[in-house]
């Protein structure tokens, strides 16, 4: 009913308005536009349209700039460097693990049936950027259990043709090879095997590769190498960040 309700005011928003960027999803809707004052009139026109049908708008509606983030259906689109990035809404994260740490411990057959939903609901967000709250993978779990072990390491998981790292590791990795380091996971295929390696060794830099709890490579050096590189690779981080450049869209969202 949501979606038919609003049915006519597509319409009016599309063909009258003539908005070419136009989402709506429920009573949710989103316009997106590079001229402010354009959208600060369809506010306005809309509010007019939206009453007509005996409705009310949101307080929450207002015009924002597209650097600041939107919020849509849990979850946070930001543009940077005219690449789109995906987080969720720490609301939704928090409320999630609540519930997948109830059935744990009290319905484990749901909570494998809602665990690979979520999975699903994060996908998004694994692909463009990970966000911080992402569901964590058995990989993961693994690369824990050895870093606590062997913290002066870089850890590196096998996870069936990739090798993944997280963290401040995958900080040193992205300094040492320019991999894409997104929500402190870097990860490189078999081809960029022995590259890692020989370049890992000629580093001093300790290491361990595994593969289901199985060690399938170690190299052990002077823990100061491990310092000396995450010190480089942090401060490279920094001036990097330092130089990204936001978009100044706008958008209007009701």
């Amino acid at each position: 009913m949501a979606i038919y309700f609003l049915n006519d005011l597509d319409h009016y928003i599309k063909e009258t308005l003539g908005c070419k960027y136009y989402i709506r999803y429920m009573d949710d809707l989103i316009i997106l536009d590079i001229n402010k004052e354009r959208l600060k009139k369809i506010y306005i026109k809309l509010s007019l349209e939206i009453e007509n049908i005996k409705l009310k708008v949101n307080k929450k509606s207002n015009i924002y700039r597209s650097s600041r983030g939107l919020s849509f259906l849990g979850y946070i689109y930001k543009i940077i460097n005219n690449k789109l990035y995906i987080s969720c809404n720490k609301d939704n994260v928090i409320r999630i693990k609540k519930k997948l740490s109830y059935l744990k411990l009290n319905d484990n057959l749901k909570y494998i049936k809602v665990l690979a939903s979520y999975n699903g609901y994060f996908k998004p967000v694994y692909k463009i950027e990970r966000g911080k709250y992402k569901m964590i993978s058995n990989s993961r779990k693994i690369y824990d259990n050895y870093k606590s072990k062997y913290c002066k390491s870089i850890i590196i998981v096998k996870e069936g043709i990739f090798y993944k790292t997280y963290l401040d590791d995958a900080k040193i990795m992205w300094y040492l090879f320019s991999y894409k380091y997104s929500n402190d996971t870097v990860s490189f295929g078999n081809n960029s095997y022995d590259k890692v390696i020989l370049k890992l060794k000629q580093s001093n830099i300790s290491f361990i590769i595994v593969d289901k709890e199985k060690k399938l490579l170690s190299y052990f050096s002077d823990e100061l190498f491990y310092d000396s590189y995450f010190n480089l690779s942090s401060k490279s981080y920094k001036k990097y960040q330092s130089n990204v450049i936001y978009d100044n869209n706008f958008f209007l969202k009701m």
